[in-house]
C-alpha cells in the first residue's frame, strides 16, 4: 500500500495529500502517524493536504489537537486540513470533550 503506487505522474496531480488517526490504543502522536508519508508526499514537489485526520478521546486528546495543529501550522508545505469530526469508530467530534474543543478553539490561525 505504498504511496507511489498510487502517483499516476505529475501531468494528472494538481496537489497531494493524505489521510490519518490516533486510534489511541496505542497513542499515537501527530509526528508517529503523519511524518513519514508527509515526507514520501514532499517529493513530489505539489501543495500538500491532509485529507482527513482526528484523534479519539482521551484524557491526551487536547494535547494531541495542540500539538498536531502547531506542526501543521508551522508547516509551510502543509496548505490545508479537514478534521473527521464524527462520532463513529471513535469520538473524533471536536467538542468529544471541554479541554479538546478549548484546544482546537485555540489553536486555529
Amino acid at each position: 500500500n505504498a504511496i507511489e503506487n498510487y502517483y499516476p505522474g505529475d501531468a494528472y496531480v494538481d496537489y497531494v495529500g493524505l489521510d490519518g488517526f490516533n486510534f489511541g490504543n496505542p497513542w499515537l502522536s501527530y509526528s508517529q502517524i503523519f511524518a513519514n508519508a508527509l515526507t514520501k508526499l514532499y517529493g513530489y514537489n505539489k501543495p500538500v493536504y491532509i485529507f482527513s485526520m482526528g484523534s479519539a478521546d482521551g484524557t491526551k486528546k487536547a494535547a494531541w489537537i495542540t500539538d498536531a495543529l502547531s506542526q501543521i501550522y508551522s508547516n509551510p508545505r502543509i496548505k490545508g486540513f479537514v478534521w473527521f469530526n464524527e462520532n463513529k469508530e471513535e469520538n473524533w467530534l471536536i467538542w468529544s470533550n471541554p479541554d479538546a474543543l478549548k484546544a482546537f478553539q485555540s489553536s486555529l490561525r
